[in-house]
């Protein structure tokens, strides 16, 4: 059961990897503990299945958690599908051109891949949730632009602890 009196969080593949890379449990117990509280207890973080395929590339302890914590890796409703399809990807595309000339006068490699990005925020706008990336790419064809484009509200991962009153 979704808990609609709190904020609900969406998380970015990036999230996932930071807090295991960055924040080992061995180390940042309470972190480990609140972070854990929320997804498994209160039932207050999601994602989208992309994300947990891009976890299941690195079959390390972030996908062995995410794997143990499968439910809450939310596969696309008809609407998200929908919105992905015909705003994310129309937008995406009005902006591709300017994002590769931004990229070759950066020396910036650019992916023509597209990951769990357009899916978590697509969860975010459904749920009315808070997507929490780790995106630290000034570009300004980015996630987070693409957030404020589709007044989606994203926290760094450290501005939920903030949001959450965390301290440690």
């Amino acid at each position: 059961m979704i808990n609609k009196e709190k904020p609900i969080y969406i998380f970015d593949t990036n999230i996932f990897i930071r807090w295991f890379r960055d924040y080992p449990e061995d180390v940042f117990q309470g972190l480990s503990e609140n972070i854990k509280f929320l997804i498994e207890q209160e039932s207050r973080v999601l994602s989208s299945s992309e994300v947990l395929a891009e976890l299941e590339k690195r079959d390390d302890s972030v996908y062995k958690y995410a794997k143990r914590n499968k439910k809450i890796f939310i596969r696309p409703t008809v609407d998200e599908i929908h919105f992905v399809q015909n705003e994310v990807m129309n937008y995406s595309s009005k902006i591709d051109r300017n994002r590769r000339t931004y990229a070759e006068v950066n020396n910036i490699e650019v992916s023509n891949k597209i990951l769990a990005d357009p899916w978590v925020l697509a969860l975010a706008k459904e749920n009315k949730a808070i997507l929490v990336t780790a995106e630290t790419n000034n570009s300004p064809y980015g996630l987070k632009v693409i957030c404020e484009h589709f007044k989606v509200v994203y926290l760094e991962m450290k501005d939920m602890f903030r949001s959450e009153g965390w301290k440690f």
